[in-house]
């Protein structure tokens, strides 16, 4: 009986302690995502960069000023930035969205993922 109830404690703990699945959907167009992301902080590890509506990005990343335009491309959101007064490069995402947390997908959904918050 012990040996039962024991086990029924760690299911239970097992099932509760489950990240819950995430339910990202893509942003498709610019409307939508500026209606969803446009003005917001998106933080993200050591730092967070706005989109502000009027196509610039501002942020700080491991203590280093963030700078940078983007644009809306086809399927893809597109930025082009200096960090630390250092190009970075342009880069075009898959952007998703599920409640506050943004999943970004480099080189157009083919590159690294990454999970940010919007504030």
């Amino acid at each position: 009986m012990q040996f039962r109830s024991g086990l029924c404690l760690a299911l239970i703990v097992a099932a509760l302690a489950s990240p819950v699945a995430a339910d990202f959907k893509r942003i498709k167009s610019e409307k939508q995502m500026r209606q969803l992301v446009a003005g917001k902080k998106v933080v993200s590890g050591n730092g967070y960069t706005v989109v502000n509506p009027d196509g610039t990005l501002t942020g700080k990343f491991g203590g280093k000023k963030f700078s940078g335009t983007w644009k809306w491309s086809g399927k893809f959101w597109c930025r082009n930035g200096t960090l630390g007064g250092k190009e970075i490069g342009s880069d075009c995402q898959v952007w998703e969205i599920d409640g506050n947390k943004l999943r970004y997908t480099r080189n157009k959904g083919k590159g690294d993922s990454v999970v940010s918050t919007l504030q």
